[in-house]
């Protein structure tokens, strides 16, 4: 509270979303807190604690934009590379990729390159497996559905377009088709 006035200050709302956002990791995101108001004031009862966190399926992004970013080398030589390292444009686009659709997809990858330095993620849902290829022109994604192994969907999304997040969707939902529920996240 400003000690002037008796109202909340800029300072005090970013102290308390520092303090409540997990940043000072003496703090437990799991605490009723209420924001420190003026218990006499007229709006004090419908001020609600705010906790901003990361939880469902996007919250392995940061950790796995940083497992790419580790695993571009400065100079790529193909005939050595047998999946540890990242093409670097494979790299960047399949940050772009997962920054854009990682809500859609069922949880934590696996991730892997490959000889040639593609980018690979599969994700397992309780129904179907997803796999995604990022490679520098083109993100290549194949599904299987655990009810149905021989029958594959698949969808090639050309690099560049403006249909990414529609067309992650497009792909999820015919996968559900073929297993009859939901398999991506529900967004």
């Amino acid at each position: 509270m400003s000690a002037n006035t008796g109202s909340i200050s800029t300072l005090d709302i970013t102290r308390y979303f520092t303090v409540q956002s997990g940043i000072n990791r003496d703090a437990t995101p799991d605490e009723d807190v209420a924001l420190p108001v003026d218990e006499g004031g007229p709006y004090s009862s419908f001020i609600q604690a705010y906790l901003p966190t990361l939880n469902g399926p996007i919250a392995w992004l940061p950790a796995v934009e940083a497992a790419i970013a580790a695993s571009v080398p400065e100079e790529m030589n193909h005939d050595e590379n047998e999946g540890q390292w990242l093409d670097a444009d494979s790299a960047h686009n399949a940050i772009y990729f997962l920054k854009n659709t990682a809500d859609l997809f069922p949880g934590y990858p696996s991730i892997y390159g490959t000889p040639l330095g593609d980018f690979v993620a599969e994700f397992e849902s309780g129904a179907a497996t997803l796999t995604s290829v990022v490679t520098p022109d083109k993100t290549l994604l194949v599904g299987v559905c655990l009810s149905n192994p021989d029958e594959q969907v698949q969808s090639i999304i050309p690099r560049g377009s403006n249909r990414l997040r529609d067309a992650v969707r497009e792909f999820t939902k015919k996968l559900a088709e073929v297993h009859g529920e939901a398999v991506g996240s529900a967004r």
